[in-house]
């Protein structure tokens, strides 16, 4: 008898393995985004929110499960263990928010950057699946949640085009951060072997159009280690 007492409180749902469970939930969802192990995961942002909403759940489950333990005068063992393991889970979801909303500024200075220099932008959410343009594309999330974020939090920049405008090697330092990108459209710009060397980090790349530009065949050889980068034009 005392031994199956004993695998009985083994599985016995207690606030310090809630607590644990929650820890636990935290970090899989930040290994599950950096990875991309599921399919909310390629939808920006989204991943930290669930992490968040995971938080304010179980607060308002511990605080609900602690009245009721008070009312009905259950047994409530919250140890300092159990504190420390919740902090800390409230504090990664928290630094992970904040380490995102600092993502979509810079992405969004990037943005009004090349905006300013007559070049266009488009967003994941603008394109299928197989990198068609989608007609009459629309965020595919609306209302407060895209106004309180923006939409640099909620997507990512895939394509830019800057073809024929005044953009030299110094304003691809500016593309570089952009490490999501996929197209790039540079083609009549002033442009050079150089600059190419700001794109080495960007591993999606996949097209990339350098035509009517003083890039050769010699520079192009920086990007060998872009393995999605399909081709380029080059004239």
């Amino acid at each position: 008898m005392p031994a199956l007492d004993s695998k009985r409180r083994w599985y016995h749902l207690s606030p310090d393995r809630f607590v644990l469970g929650l820890l636990l939930g935290v970090c899989a969802l930040w290994l599950s985004d950096r990875f991309r192990w599921f399919g909310f995961n390629h939808h920006k942002g989204w991943t930290v929110l669930i992490s968040l909403a995971a938080v304010g759940v179980a607060t308002l489950v511990m605080l609900l499960w602690w009245v009721v333990s008070v009312a009905f005068r259950w047994r409530f063992q919250f140890g300092i263990r159990s504190l420390f393991a919740f902090c800390l889970a409230a504090s990664l979801a928290v630094s992970w928010l904040a380490v995102e909303r600092q993502r979509a500024r810079r992405q969004n200075e990037v943005v009004e950057e090349l905006r300013s220099s007559d070049g266009a932008v488009a967003y994941d959410w603008e394109f299928d699946a197989e990198g068609n343009a989608v007609p009459s594309p629309e965020p595919p999330t609306r209302g407060w949640l895209r106004k309180m974020l923006g939409d640099d939090f909620l997507s990512v920049v895939v394509h830019v085009v800057l073809n024929f405008t005044e953009i030299s090697d110094a304003g691809l330092e500016h593309v570089k951060r952009l490490t999501d990108l996929q197209e790039l459209d540079l083609a009549g710009t002033k442009v050079t072997d150089a600059g190419l060397e700001n794109l080495v980090d960007l591993p999606h790349l996949r097209r990339l159009d350098v035509s009517d530009t003083r890039v050769t065949d010699a520079g192009l050889t920086r990007l060998e280690g872009l393995t999605q980068l399909q081709g380029s034009r080059i004239k």
